[in-house]
Order: structure tokens, then C-alpha cells, then sequence
């Protein structure tokens, strides 16, 4: 059974949130059995998309985003602070 995830990103000033997103998306469907079910959508500053996975790679996923952010903040240290949220949809 699929597992929703609700992926967001805030607080940009240089950088696309939507595309920095669909970066993301497009990362993992290698890895992952992934449907996205909502398109990264937002404004430049703000963005959000909704994903499906199998069960058993939520936590890998999880751990994905989280080094994807620390990545994303060392390679954009003009981003002050952006903010990265990864939550069950």
C-alpha cells in the first residue's frame, strides 16, 4: 500500500522552490518506486508536492530529503534559511 508524503520547502530568496523540489522528485525515482500526486506548486520563496511510496521506504526517503537539505544549504549558502519539511500527507 502506498504511503503519502507531503514534501515543502520555504524561506528561499535565490533559488525556484518549485524547482528545487522537482530536483528532489526526480532524484529519488531512481531509487524509489515514487507517483507524485501533486506537482512541486508555489511561488519562487515557497513550494510544496505531495508523493507516494511504498511502505517500507518511508524512513530511507526521509533520510533522502534530509541529506538533499544539508546538501542544498552547503551548495547555497546564499539561502539563509531555508526551510525543508517533510510530513505524512
Amino acid at each position: 500500500m502506498p504511503f503519502k508524503l507531503r514534501l515543502s520547502v520555504s524561506n528561499l530568496h535565490t533559488n525556484d522552490a518549485t524547482a528545487v523540489l522537482a530536483r528532489f522528485i526526480s532524484s529519488v525515482k531512481a531509487k524509489y518506486s515514487v507517483a507524485v500526486d501533486e506537482m512541486p506548486a508555489g511561488t519562487a520563496d515557497m513550494a510544496g508536492a505531495t508523493i507516494s511510496i511504498p511502505f517500507a521506504d518511508r524512513e530511507s526517503l526521509r533520510i533522502d530529503y534530509n541529506i538533499f537539505a544539508a546538501e542544498f544549504e552547503v551548495e547555497h549558502p546564499e539561502e539563509e534559511n531555508p526551510y525543508f519539511k517533510l510530513e505524512s500527507a
